[in-house]
């Protein structure tokens, strides 16, 4: 249920941005096809957000992981330089 909460809002949000991209830039002088474009690249942040939200999440277990491993590190180092 929130998945798709956010996802929705993800890509009503790529929508929005997108058309205003258009109304600043002109981008395309139809306006059909802005829309079209829009629509497409909308799907495609609502199907795709999970993916970059795993990657994102996937390297900050890494680092944190990587982080308690390098002071387990030091600490041990520490220890033996006494």
């Amino acid at each position: 249920m929130i998945r798709n909460i956010i996802a929705a809002i993800v890509g009503g949000l790529v929508t929005f941005v997108t058309l205003w991209v258009w109304s600043v830039t002109n981008f395309t002088s139809d306006e059909l096809s802005a829309f079209a474009i829009a629509s497409v690249l909308g799907a495609i942040g609502y199907l795709v957000w999970p993916v970059i939200a795993f990657f994102w999440a996937r390297n900050r277990v890494q680092n944190r992981r990587d982080e308690q491993i390098q002071k387990e590190v030091d600490k041990q180092l520490a220890q033996q330089g006494k």
